[in-house]
């Protein structure tokens, strides 16, 4: 057996009903019975760096606080144009504009409807040319709007910049810098930029950064494939310091040969001089989605595998006999005595390219697990697809054991980003009586009736 080059984070659980070694194989696509929800149906639109696709944005059905939309900023090419492109994912796009305001939405710079762009196979491309009314270097917000035929509006939200330089220099760099990872031998050329020694933890494969061996950086001996291509995303710029991100998936086979995928996140700080790029910061995550199958499940722990943090939300009843875990923006229901294990709710769609479903704005909270094996939980964030598909709020979800069935007990929807209502949202979550649950958000104690709605 190889050395253990990992660290694995176990789920220790007590399985009171279950025989001591008990081993089962459980196959993900027939035990997962979860909130049955629809697939996505918005477009995503991408900002073109040269040839290449940055700043992936997700679509809104509602106006959101445009000063909390912070995720990516944009820089305008040449002549302050800017080009895009619309996956439609078989929407007929009927309408296109945009605006662009201060970063404080109190001046309208810009308001204008795009007349042509280009019709290609899964995609549209269309140039906004901006007008001559911002100022080089400082930072707008652009909201696009898109219409279609079953979609009065969509708002995609990003930040522009006009006068950021080199910016496919640096682009190219980081998409280098991943490609080397995968090969040891390019990878040689990496190790001047790497600052690795005594602080690098080379223990875990799920957090790797700038301190982290030559051989964690390229992967150890995990035999890793790539299923996606990295989608690119500027996170802030800053006179010639930038920081970036790639996103995407790869595969590797355990000890026991199965597959397993993995959700990687690579962020850059790089430095631009005319000499060369210096890399000041680089972190690399890696989180394993959780896959039911024997060598991870037996009577005594659940192996949730490479993870960033070992830090795991769980939750069981008063028996021990009923577990709830969220991994990896899934939230996962292991029931002792019938040694049965579901996937209760999850946004990922394998039907989907991943790039919709697979966006992880969204957290999990459990609340309460009950003796009859019913879970109360909710669901915060960006909704990826489903009834409030493109929209930001909280759901508490009522999963009735008895009928394999959760039910939404109610929404409330919320107009800043997903990242201020994590960031807004306390940590107590609690039910008390039949029908009351008890939360803080932005600072303000609620209790809620969920049967009445009364608050």
């Amino acid at each position: 057996m190889k050395k253990i080059f990992r660290r694995i984070v176990l789920l220790f659980l007590l399985f009171a009903a279950v025989a001591a070694g008990v081993f089962w194989r459980l196959n993900r696509t027939e035990q997962i019975d979860m909130i049955n929800m629809e697939s996505a149906t918005l477009p995503v639109i991408y900002m073109m760096a040269g040839k290449e696709r940055i700043n992936c944005l997700h679509g809104y059905k509602e106006t959101m606080d445009a000063a909390s939309m912070r995720d990516t900023i944009t820089p305008l090419e040449e002549n302050r144009n800017l080009t895009v492109q619309v996956d439609t994912y078989g929407n007929h796009i009927t309408s296109i504009s945009y605006e662009i305001r201060s970063l404080d939405q109190t001046r309208l710079i810009e308001r204008t409807e795009v007349s042509d762009w280009k019709n290609k196979s899964t995609y549209i491309e269309a140039t906004l040319e901006i007008e001559n009314l911002i100022e080089k270097g400082e930072e707008y917000t652009m909201v696009i709007h898109l219409t279609t035929e079953t979609h009065p509006i969509i708002n995609y939200y990003t930040r522009i910049m006009d006068g950021a330089e080199y910016i496919t220099d640096k682009l190219h760099y980081v998409l280098d810098f991943s490609r080397r990872t995968f090969d040891k031998t390019e990878a040689e050329e990496l190790v001047k930029y790497l600052e690795s020694g005594s602080q690098g933890d080379n223990t875990n494969f799920g957090a790797v950064n700038i301190y982290s061996s030559f051989s964690q950086i390229t992967w150890g001996d995990l035999e890793v494939v790539q299923l996606s291509k990295p989608q690119a995303a500027i996170l802030e710029i800053s006179e010639n310091v930038t920081c970036m991100e790639l996103s995407y998936q790869v595969e590797a086979k355990n000890m026991y040969g199965t597959k397993e995928r993995y959700d990687i996140t690579e962020f850059f700080r790089t430095r631009y001089t005319e000499e060369r790029i210096f890399l000041l910061t680089y972190e690399r995550d890696m989180k394993q989605a959780f896959l039911p199958v024997s060598e991870n499940i037996n009577a005594s722990r659940i192996n949730l595998g490479i993870q960033p943090d070992i830090q795991t939300k769980m939750a069981t009843n008063a028996n021990g006999d009923i577990t709830c875990f969220v991994s990896n923006g899934e939230l996962w229901y292991y029931r002792s005595a019938a040694n049965m294990m579901r996937c209760i709710f999850s946004f990922y769609d394998p039907e989907d390219d991943g790039v919709r479903s697979n966006y992880k704005k969204h957290d999990i909270e459990i609340v309460k697990t009950e003796e009859n094996g019913d879970v109360y939980f909710i669901v915060h964030g960006y909704m990826n697809r489903g009834l409030h598909e493109g929209k930001v709020g909280l759901i508490l979800y009522h999963y009735i054991y008895e009928e394999n069935i959760a039910e939404e007990l109610f929404y409330i929807p919320y107009q800043k980003s997903a990242d201020y209502l994590k960031g807004n949202l306390g940590k107590l979550f609690t039910i008390s009586g039949e029908s009351i649950i008890h939360f803080i958000l932005e600072g303000k104690y609620y209790a809620m009736d969920f049967t009445s709605h009364e608050y």
